[in-house]
């Protein structure tokens, strides 16, 4: 998969390499071919799952520190007027 982050991105890629009169082809599968309109249709679909899967793993530890921070009972740090003998 292409090493840009955002499908906004991927697509600029896309579109400049196409205007560039090149491709992104995979030897692996077929179906990976900026040449059609498929291939870019998939590599750009691909692109928008994997960043809104980063933002629900975002979202879920976000919520999983809040309550993590939730139940750790507060600790206070002791007086150290009290505390000398």
């Amino acid at each position: 998969m292409l090493p840009i982050a955002s499908p906004p991105k991927r697509v600029d890629l896309i579109h400049r390499i196409d205007q560039a009169g090149a491709a992104t082809r995979s030897l692996g599968d077929p179906l990976f071919d900026t040449s059609t309109s498929q291939g870019r249709l998939l590599v750009t679909m691909l692109a928008a799952i994997a960043e809104f899967e980063r933002e629900l793993i975002r979202e879920r530890t976000g919520e999983g520190r809040a309550r993590a921070l939730a139940r750790t009972p507060k600790v206070k740090k002791p007086n150290s007027e009290k505390v000398q003998a």
